[in-house]
């Protein structure tokens, strides 16, 4: 088949076809193919905007055949093939292109094969110079986006969908340098015509010189565009013209865009304010809240004088001291004002706006005329833009008088509405002045009705007839003259009288009731217009013979098995009627029936009876559920409304309950709880039926007996969802009976709390376990003597908490913040276990850093406990445990737990406590395995951070305390963690609070700590110099093309190189010698922190500074020993038994700094001594970097702790600082903790930190 256009079909080619630049040409080498004109105009139109709205998938092309997905009402197959280099042969599969036509279809895939054909890579500059195209704007640094200086406008984003070529380039270049071309103007404003909201801006030149024939020419040169791309650009030389779109633009224009492009670069043009938020300045500058009564304190009086003329009302103004004169043109009168120039009153008069004020009420005055003139102003670049002419188009142009409608009269009468202004009335044949005020009215009209007959005199109905006053209408209110006054009206008495307002002709009602609606306008229009308008009935007594009784409805239910049927009567007067009669087109209806209530009521039946019985006539519910239930619990209140109800004893029998008894007993035998749910009126199984029914999101279920059940109360909520936590399968549901484990206890009597209505019953031990967790504070057990006067106030509480945990056989997660002390704590629990007698001994497992530390805390607190430290060689270990009965505690590494782990398989122990936890928080490594295999009688688990990353680690540690606790990973995750993480499920986050809060026990030092000195954090920014920025900004470009050319898959796979870019990213901010070798460059970060240290130094401070570069701890220590600083330095590859050395030594002598890499020391280590602490750079995980902080602001700190972060201005490390605020809210939403991490981040995560 072949397509053609309409204008072929009609005998044309289309040479009359206008088209835009080179836009329907393809260029390749050096031959051409057009394609434009084979396009009805409308439909090449519709195809570009296909083709820019993103409608053309998966181009796809093989030698010269294109194939491609176009999305329209429905997806379109299109295939394009240029093989002749003459014109293109086209097929679509739409029904246009089936006829024969050209379709919108094959238009968008040419234009994306154009582009595809027309738009080599930016990268490649080899271009021909015949057609080479050449991108002068392009590959250029946005100024500003690195720094602090702004720029909105930038000509690459501009220009890039302008077609330049190389010798157009050439051209314009000569022109600017011969100085031919010259940038008059720019200017930025708002254009309604281009349809956005956004700023846009119009650079205005000319150029000038002799033409071909030697004539003296000034030719304009106008290009108006917006932040991405050019709106249009007109230039008057000779054989150019407008350019639009895709254009191939003139030397000319093209001239003007590179000196727009160096003015840009001086002046920052522009900004991102849309169009609504620049009114919206606009108006509060304007209105009396934004304005300073300060500002208007002087003399200056302007003076409103109102005038009616030709229907008109209208403003003007006198203004001055003394003496006032009348203001002849308030454009020139704003202009004056605005530029603080002169404005000459009279001969010897005049105003000077640099020195002169105006009064209060003047200035509001004077707000008003501007807004008013400078909108007029707007309104008229409006017309001009859209090649109107001003005067043709009928709008207003202000003068010394302006008119006074719209949003202009409301604005004026809120200013004048407590004035006094002189007021002419030119409307008549003789002009009437005086003066008038301002008022709020409720305008009454009288209105009169009468009977109206025909010419044989019969009733026909009533006239009424009324007079209104002459209005002004504002946007929001009417206005109108009564005696001295303009009065608003009320919006009530508006509202009231609206219909009246919309019939009335010339101020004049007069509208005709028939007889068949008498009922509706006496019974319902009418008893609205008395309370808002004077009503005279004529002729009263002849029209009530006429005016049928007011109908009143009644509603007949009755129930007969599972259905409901309904009859309705229209009762007027001692006559009734049936409603179903309009449903009957051949049954006679009586002429005084209202058929408008009646079909009223008919729609609110049969919104709860959609079918009919015509034979009895009633409606029903054809024995649908959902339908009875909606009319139990609204649809016969909605009846009620309109009518009365009547129905049989059948219907009145069938209700909607809210709740059923239910019972639950609980109680405690031989490790395990035992909970019955039960009903002394249904079943188990229709128990369970209710149940699926509410997890089926219904909203009643229909009992045996017929009631319902309402399935939206509360109660079944919380049933449900403790079913579902406790994991009770439908079957165990059914037999009554449900063993569930003792740890779900203190879970289960909140949800029992929280069941109104529910009868429940608790056996003795039940009570008893929840009593103790209750009174934690009254608990029974004595405190080590030795630890009484040590122990703060909240460790007591944390000690007895832990003793109860003990004593119900449960583990628990003793959470308190950073220095507060958990050691203490744990030692007290074992120094009162070994004071009872108790001689099994327990565990200590911890990081290798903190097992040393461990041991001097037992010396310090507890020496009476045998402590052995598993150290050492393989040997020294396994003598340590064979020998491990001689012990009170081991204490031991993760990392060697791990080694001996087959040397702990025959050992018990009393207890098994794991130090900073978030060391298993992967339940799949080897260390996280090691720990859940020991043997012990109680666990517990310390951590400041039970949450760092994941959900999946606060069920690792779990795992550990109380196998089965939260389920298996598989189902925690399905239940929990997804619906937490991915759909932000707000229940299953609550489900979860409630399942961990009895057992993990987080205080913060804010909350116990009263004493403990404040905590102040600032950061400190530093800024590149050229160097550096250049490494920073060529690094970003190189990270952004290898993630940008990646699938997910292969990110994925590459994840590790793309984390190794990134840390290069910040090496180059803490200092370019980490990523160069040899650098000589510029360290603003370095140069920062040293001044820093000399300044913390001068005030006699102690300074800890972290890094997680070792090698930037050696940058820094070349530093301080240049300048004879003494420090200390900790590293990962310090020994323990240095490290404690190292950390006494701090705290007692006088070295003023302490270089300690974060993950080395960022734990365990109590260096109160220091009182400044540095983040040399961020970390991804906040809880780290604050773990590191709390090495000094702990208990025993006596001074206030300034925290600095060093952040490198308009970099990466600005992401991630805001990236650590962001991603603390989960662990807050479960226990006040925090996350963070890179390691899981996405790609598309990631390229948002790149960017700018």
């Amino acid at each position: 088949m072949i397509w053609k256009s309409k204008e072929q079909k009609e005998g044309s080619l289309g040479e009359d076809c206008q088209t835009i630049g080179f836009e329907g040409v393809f260029l390749t080498g050096k031959s051409r193919m057009r394609w434009d004109y084979l396009f009805y105009r409308q439909i090449l139109a519709r195809g570009r905007e296909y083709f820019r709205s993103g409608k053309v998938q998966d181009l796809k092309h093989t030698g010269a055949r294109y194939e491609a997905d176009v999305v329209g009402t429905k997806d379109y197959h299109v295939t394009v093939y240029l093989g002749d280099r003459v014109h293109p042969q086209l097929s679509c599969n739409c029904p246009y292109a089936g006829d024969g036509y050209y379709c919108k279809h094959m238009a968008a895939v040419l234009f994306a094969v154009e582009e595809e054909e027309n738009m080599p890579d930016v990268r490649m500059r080899a271009v021909e110079k015949f057609n080479g195209r050449v991108y002068p704007f392009a590959n250029r640094e946005r100024e500003g986006a690195l720094q602090e200086e702004y720029a909105y406008f930038d000509l690459a984003e501009i220009t890039k969908n302008i077609l330049i070529y190389e010798d157009v380039y050439e051209e314009a270049k000569k022109l600017v340098a011969e100085g031919r071309l010259v940038l008059e103007a720019v200017e930025t404003g708002y254009t309604i015509a281009t349809g956005t909201r956004e700023m846009t801006g119009v650079a205005r030149g000319y150029l000038h010189g002799k033409n071909r024939r030697g004539e003296k020419i000034e030719d304009e040169i106008e290009i108006r565009f917006k932040k991405d791309g050019i709106i249009s650009a007109i230039c008057m030389a000779e054989g150019c013209r407008l350019y639009e779109g895709n254009a191939k633009v003139c030397a000319h224009v093209l001239g003007i865009l590179l000196l727009l492009q160096e003015r840009l670069r001086i002046e920052a043009i522009g900004d991102a304010t849309d169009v609504y938020a620049s009114q919206m300045f606009e108006r509060y500058r304007n209105s009396r809240a934004w304005r300073n009564t300060g500002e208007y304190t002087g003399t200056v009086e302007l003076e409103p004088v109102l005038e009616r003329k030709q229907e008109e009302l209208q403003v003007g103004f006198r203004i001055g001291k003394e003496k006032k004169y009348l203001l002849k043109s308030l454009p020139e009168f704003v202009e004056s004002v605005e530029t603080k120039g002169k404005f000459v009153l009279g001969k010897n008069n005049q105003l000077d706006f640099a020195t002169d004020r105006f009064s209060e009420k003047s200035g509001e005055y004077y707000a008003f005329i501007r807004e008013a003139v400078l909108g007029e102003k707007r309104r008229g670049e409006y017309v001009r833009e859209t090649r109107r002419q001003y005067r043709e188009s009928g709008e207003e142009t202000i003068r010394g008088r302006m008119a006074l409608y719209g949003q202009r009269l409301d604005e004026f009468f809120e200013i004048a509405e407590d004035e006094k202004i002189g007021y002419a009335d030119k409307s008549g044949y003789q002009t009437v002045k005086k003066v008038i005020g301002f008022g709020e009215g409720n305008f009454r009209p009288k209105l009169v009705i009468a009977r109206e007959v025909d010419d044989l005199g019969v009733f026909q109905g009533v006239r009424m007839t009324g007079i209104l006053p002459e209005w002004m209408q504002g946007i929001q209110y009417r206005y109108y003259f009564e005696g001295e006054q303009l009065l608003r009206l009320s919006g009530e008495c508006e509202e009231a009288l609206q219909p009246l307002l919309e019939m009335a002709v010339a101020g004049k009602i007069s509208m005709k009731i028939g007889r068949k609606r008498l009922s509706e306008f006496y019974y319902r229009v009418l008893p609205t217009l008395r309370e808002y308008a004077d009503i005279e009935e004529k002729d009263a007594r002849t029209v009530q013979r006429y005016l049928p009784p007011e109908v009143q409805f009644v509603f007949y239910l009755d129930a007969e098995f599972r259905n409901v049927s309904c009859q309705v009567k229209a009762r007027y007067g001692e006559d009734e009627y049936d409603v179903m009669d309009w449903l009957m087109p051949d049954r006679k209806k009586e002429i005084f029936r209202d058929k408008e209530r009646e079909n009223e009521a008919l729609e609110c039946v049969q919104k709860f009876f959609p079918e009919q019985d015509m034979e009895k006539q009633y409606f029903h519910c054809a024995n649908d559920a959902d339908r009875v239930y909606r009319l139990l619990d609204g649809g016969v209140a909605d009846l009620m409304r309109i009518g009365e109800v009547q129905s049989t004893d059948a219907f009145r029998n069938m209700n909607i309950r809210k709740r059923i008894p239910v019972s639950l007993g609980v109680s405690v035998s031989s490790g395990l709880m035992n909970l019955e749910i039960s009903s002394t009126e249904l079943s188990q199984e229709e128990l369970l039926d209710i149940l699926s029914q509410y997890r089926r999101k219904k909203k009643f279920f229909r009992l045996k007996n017929g009631d319902f059940l309402k399935l939206e109360d509360q109660n079944m909520s919380e049933l449900v969802t403790m079913l579902d936590t406790l994991h009770i399968s439908s079957k165990d549901f059914a037999a009554g009976k449900m063993q569930i484990p003792l740890y779900r206890a203190l879970y289960l009597d909140r949800m029992l709390e929280n069941l109104e209505g529910v009868y429940t019953d608790r056996d003795g031990a039940f009570r008893r376990l929840v009593k103790n967790f209750k009174a934690v504070e009254d608990a029974d057990y004595t405190l080590p003597e030795s630890l009484r006067p040590v122990l703060r106030k909240y460790q007591k509480y944390g000690y007895r908490w832990l003793r109860t945990l003990e004593s119900s056989s449960f583990g628990g997660i003793l959470a308190d913040d950073m220095g507060l002390g958990k050691t203490l704590q744990v030692i007290a629990v074992l120094l009162a276990a070994h004071e009872e007698g108790k001689t099994m001994p327990s565990l200590i497992v911890t990081p290798a850093s903190l097992v040393y530390n461990w041991q001097e805390e037992f010396a310090q607190f507890a020496p009476q406990l045998r402590v052995g430290v598993v150290a050492g060689n393989q040997q020294k270990r396994q003598e340590c445990l064979q020998q491990y009965q001689d012990f009170d505690v081991l204490v031991t590494s993760y990392d060697l737990l791990k080694r001996d782990i087959s040397e702990y398989e025959d050992r018990e122990f009393a207890y098994q406590v794991i130090d900073e936890a978030q060391y298993i928080k992967n339940h799949t490594t080897a260390a996280s395995k090691a720990v859940k295999v020991i043997r012990a009688r109680v666990k517990y688990a310390l951590t400041g951070t039970p949450i760092e990353n994941r959900l999946s680690e606060l069920w690792s540690i779990f795992d550990y305390l109380m196998p089965g606790f939260l389920y298996g990973y598989e189902t925690f995750k399905k239940e929990i963690e997804t619906p937490i993480v991915k759909n932000k499920d707000a229940e299953a986050t609550e489900r979860l609070k409630r399942l961990v809060s009895p057992f993990i026990l987080r205080r913060l030092k804010k909350d116990v700590l009263r004493d403990l000195p404040e905590k102040l954090e600032e950061i400190y920014y530093a800024k590149m110099e050229e160097t550096q920025q250049q490494l920073y900004d060529a690094q970003i470009v190189h990270m952004k093309q290898l993630l940008k050319g990646q699938s997910e898959e292969n990110y994925r796979k590459n994840k590790l190189q793309i984390l190794a870019e990134m840390m290069k990213l910040r090496q180059i901010c803490c200092d370019p010698s980490l990523f160069l070798e040899n650098y000589n460059g510029e360290s603003a970060k370095r140069e920062t922190c040293m001044e820093l240290i000399q300044s913390a130094m001068e005030g006699e401070h102690k300074i800890l500074l972290f890094s997680q570069f070792t090698s930037m701890l050696e940058l820094l220590e070349k530093e301080l020993t240049d300048r004879e600083i003494p420090y200390y330095k900790i590293t990962g590859e310090t020994g323990k038994e240095k490290r404690m050395e190292l950390v006494k030594a701090f705290n007692s002598d006088a070295t003023p700094v302490f270089l300690i890499s974060l993950k080395a020391g960022g734990t365990g280590l109590n260096l109160t001594g220091a009182d400044i602490v540095i983040h040399y750079d961020p970390w991804w995980n906040l809880a780290v970097q604050n773990q590191a902080t709390d090495r000094a602001h702990r208990i025993g700190q006596t001074k206030v702790v300034s925290v600095y972060k060093l952040i490198m201005k308009n970099s990466i490390e600005e992401k991630i600082l805001h990236m650590q605020e962001e991603k603390k809210n989960l662990a807050d939403e479960i226990l006040s903790g925090e996350t963070g991490g890179i390691v899981n981040m996405t790609k598309e995560e990631l390229l948002e930190l790149l960017n700018e």
